[in-house]
């Protein structure tokens, strides 16, 4: 799971607060749950984004989860390589 603020990057820590505005990304095989001080949870499985927003009511966090869109590779394949 990772935090992103206005520019920086770094792993979340269970139990840490985030500011309004922090991304979290959860990559593959990570997942996480935000509680909200209103008693909103808002979970996140593998390859979810999230953008923390106190402001908005908890109906419309839990609609704020998106998918987080990896590239496919391009090029050339190289393979049989010894």
């Amino acid at each position: 799971m990772l935090v992103t603020g206005d520019s920086s990057l770094r792993s979340a820590v269970e139990g840490a607060r985030v500011t309004p505005g922090a991304r979290l990304i959860a990559a593959s095989r990570s997942g996480v749950t935000v509680h909200f001080d209103d008693g909103c949870k808002v979970a996140l499985s593998a390859w979810q984004r999230f953008r923390v927003a106190n402001e908005q009511p908890c109906a419309q966090r839990l609609q704020q989860v998106r998918a987080v869109e990896i590239p496919q590779p391009r090029g050339t394949l190289i393979a049989g390589m010894r």
